[in-house]
């Protein structure tokens, strides 16, 4: 064989080269699978953060901002209503004290814009911490951020500016607990304290933590060693609810949230966030349709894994009970629609682990772990495009409450003139006052609703909104001394003023203030502000005189290059004089101010109705 001594000579020179080399590094390096890691948590951080965006009008925020300011103060529980003038000294069940305590002192030291950083902050950490329950528990990274940032933007119209926020940090907190292969953490009573001083939600929590304990227990095997551990978890279930008893409110905390399960007969169901989403009326859910279908599709595709062993087992039970159980109370009322989302992004990653083994088994290790890198990084640019639209600054707070919406001159105008009076007012804008009056001006109601109000006061309030014909005799019966309502309905002031018995006192481009005929009034001044120029565009507007209403919403801008109302009017003025491309160009403008896809497929709706 002339060739086996040179071949011989070449696999020798081979193998000396190959022992004489420097070892080859391998497919990966714990920092390369660090730093995907990291990418798949920014990409959670910045997709969460950007679905929490949403113009939700805070109606809530002012009078939890007036109530933290007031125990600040008082150095006390208000356990008694300091505020409106239809219930005053009356029992108020303040269940969530804790929140506007927080709320208030952070407003103290950074200012009330910087509360959309506490917003950020609790929506981040909520869905960030999902996303990582969900991959601890085994599913891949594309699987966890996929169903976790589905969970956000289901939740998005609802995510306003509420202490009902920690209730979204404490239930992901209850769901790393729970599907955790360790015991229960021994600190979850320590939770529960906090968060029934926090928010109502924590009876839910609860509910999810005893469901935890039971489920546990089913997936092991029945051992005594499973037996020591489920009665230690039942303990800690036990001492959770025994803590969350510690508030100012005892036992009655825990009554409230049940009280609407066994009684659908009262008036305040039919309070925005407590009606069913797909009956009209409150915050719209457009994903709710594609979630319910997705529950179907996920839970008929999970159910073969509960025959599997151990977490695998425990995860695709958690996520189909939770899910189910939280799309029963979504249905019935729409403010249970991001505990839905949260617990259906389990079952979802359960039944569909996109990225994991089935597909990505058979690719070699290191295309594998380049696939990893390339979905991180994409996943990464996703969120931070979505992100880089909005301003990430308290410059948000104003869009983000829709403060637009609000008497902001009126309530001005009364401040500045020191008027103390009790006002029949709208009922979103009854917190707005008290927070802004420092509890001068005393509402008829406001959002505290059940907590503080009873059914009579809600339904009399409920005749004047419908326009029943009592509603008249409501506003008259009330002892308010001002009527405060918003422009929209002009028939409340026009007859109440026709009937002799109230005055017009004040107008901005938000609200009517009416003042009785009986009660003199000092004069309200009336400055030059943005919001003066927006009504007096809008009542232009009304007289189809277009130059001048365009003319007065761009002198609102010069005063507030940040107002959308006056903006979107500009665009929609143009394209009625026919100037279509600078209609166009003005609407982006709005955009980039405050970015509102809803708003924008509403311009574009209108210029496809405008005559050709």
């Amino acid at each position: 064989m002339p060739y086996s001594a040179p071949l011989s000579r070449k696999r020798a020179r081979a193998k000396t080269r190959a022992e004489s080399a420097p070892p080859r590094p391998e497919a990966s390096s714990p920092a390369a699978d660090r730093a995907v890691r990291l990418l798949w948590a920014g990409a959670a951080v910045a997709t969460a953060w950007s679905f929490g965006f949403a113009i939700v009008m805070g109606s809530d925020t002012w009078w939890h901002l007036a109530a933290g300011r007031w125990i600040v103060d008082h150095r006390a529980f208000p356990l008694r209503d300091p505020f409106s003038f239809t219930r005053a000294g009356k029992p108020w069940l303040h269940h969530e004290w804790l929140a506007d305590v927080l709320f208030d002192l952070w407003t103290r030291i950074a200012g009330v814009p910087a509360l959309v950083w506490v917003k950020w902050a609790l929506v981040v950490a909520a869905y960030l911490l999902l996303d990582r329950v969900i991959v601890r528990a085994g599913r891949s990274e594309t699987a966890a951020f996929l169903s976790a940032a589905f969970a956000a933007a289901l939740a998005s119209p609802f995510l306003d500016i509420r202490p009902h926020l920690f209730s979204l940090l404490g239930y992901a907190a209850v769901l790393a607990a729970g599907l955790r292969a360790a015991p229960l953490p021994a600190a979850l009573p320590l939770l529960f304290l906090v968060w029934a001083n926090l928010h109502g939600g924590f009876f839910f929590g609860l509910a999810a933590l005893a469901l935890f304990a039971l489920l546990r227990a089913w997936a092991r095997k029945a051992t005594e060693g499973a037996r020591r551990v489920f009665a230690r978890e039942s303990a800690l279930a036990l001492l959770s609810a025994a803590a969350s008893l510690v508030n100012p409110n005892g036992l009655a905390a825990w009554k409230y949230p049940l009280r609407y399960a066994f009684d659908r007969g009262s008036a305040f169901r039919q309070i925005g966030e407590w009606l069913p989403p797909f009956r009209p009326g409150g915050i719209d859910s457009p994903l709710l349709p594609a979630a319910i279908v997705l529950f179907v599709l996920s839970a008929a595709a999970a159910l073969p894994r509960l025959w599997r062993g151990g977490g695998e087992r425990l995860f695709a039970a958690a996520g189909l009970v939770l899910s189910a159980v939280t799309l029963a109370m979504a249905l019935r009322s729409r403010r249970f629609v991001p505990l839905f989302g949260m617990s259906e992004a389990m079952l979802i990653a359960a039944a569909f682990d996109l990225g994991g083994a089935p597909i990505a088994g058979r690719l070699p290790d290191r295309r594998r772990r380049f696939a990893g890198a390339a979905l991180a990084a994409a996943a990464f640019t996703f969120g931070v495009i979505r992100l880089a639209r909005y301003p990430l600054s308290s410059r948000a707070f104003p869009h983000l409450v829709d403060r637009e919406a609000f008497p902001v001159d009126a309530a001005d105008a009364l401040a500045e003139a020191g008027v103390t009076a009790d006002v029949f007012a709208y009922y979103n804008w009854g917190g707005y006052l008290i927070w802004r009056s420092g509890g001068r001006l005393r509402p008829f109601i406001d959002g505290r609703a059940d907590t503080v109000y009873d059914e009579e006061t809600y339904r009399r309030y409920l005749a004047v909104l419908g326009r029943e014909p009592s509603w008249r005799s409501v506003v008259d019966g009330s002892e308010a001394e001002l009527v405060l309502w918003p422009r929209r309905d002009p028939e409340v002031a026009r007859e109440l003023v026709a009937s002799g018995r109230w005055r017009l006192l004040f107008q901005d481009a938000a609200g009517n203030l009416l003042g009785r005929s009986g009660r003199a009034f000092p004069p309200l001044p009336e400055r030059d502000s943005a919001g003066l120029h927006v009504r007096l565009a809008e009542e232009a507007r009304r007289r189809n005189d277009l130059a001048e209403a365009e003319s007065q919403a761009r002198a609102a801008l010069a005063r507030n290059p940040e107002l959308e109302a006056p903006c979107h009017m500009i665009a929609r003025l143009e394209a009625m004089r026919g100037s279509i491309e600078a209609a166009r160009a003005t609407e982006r403008g709005c955009q980039r101010v405050f970015p509102q896809p809803i708003r924008l497929a509403a311009f574009r709706r209108f210029l496809d109705a405008l005559p050709r």
